[in-house]
């Protein structure tokens, strides 16, 4: 499904390989890729951008498990000279987006690590959807994060959210 990207994708495997990170890292990447790029062609989204934001998302964990990975990958993107837009997808990623009060709880830097562009949300939510390499449903991951958070968790209704507006968007 991701043919047309394959130069793409064997770059950015490259860097995973380089790292020496766990197979399945990229394998998680490679699955969430292809169905953020789906929801990207549907509704309009930078494709590529979604791609290798897609592909990048959780290249911290070659380093750390815990939440800090997204801040975690997106200071090796940065370093590895990509822009901006990527890093922001690699750090938003993380739950279902994370305010500057769940950021302090959670000891990570205050600042805000909630999805706002299109890219971000795509990668954000098709990351939700995706355990391991398998494409799961929603009611899964709802109940997945109910279970881990709390039923009133802020990210619950984060996630609801994001859920609500791609559904919308893929059902026009």
């Amino acid at each position: 499904m991701l043919e047309e990207f394959r130069e793409e994708i064997y770059r950015i495997k490259k860097i995973y390989e380089d790292i020496g990170c766990n197979k399945n890292v990229f394998k998680h990447c490679l699955k969430v890729a292809e169905v953020a790029v789906e929801i990207a062609k549907r509704v309009g989204a930078d494709v590529k951008k979604v791609l290798i934001g897609a592909l990048l998302h959780d290249i911290g964990r070659c380093i750390d498990n815990s939440i800090k990975h997204g801040i975690i990958g997106a200071e090796i993107v940065k370093n590895l000279g990509f822009d901006e837009s990527i890093q922001r997808i690699v750090k938003t990623h993380i739950g279902a987006g994370i305010d500057r009060e769940e950021a302090k709880m959670l000891g990570l830097p205050e600042d805000d690590y909630i999805p706002k562009t299109i890219e971000e949300k795509i990668v954000c939510y098709a990351d939700k959807i995706v355990f391991f390499d398998k494409v799961v449903p929603f009611d899964r991951v709802l109940e997945r994060f109910k279970n881990e958070l709390g039923e009133n968790h802020p990210s619950i209704k984060r996630l609801i959210e994001l859920h609500k507006e791609f559904s919308r968007k893929l059902l026009k």
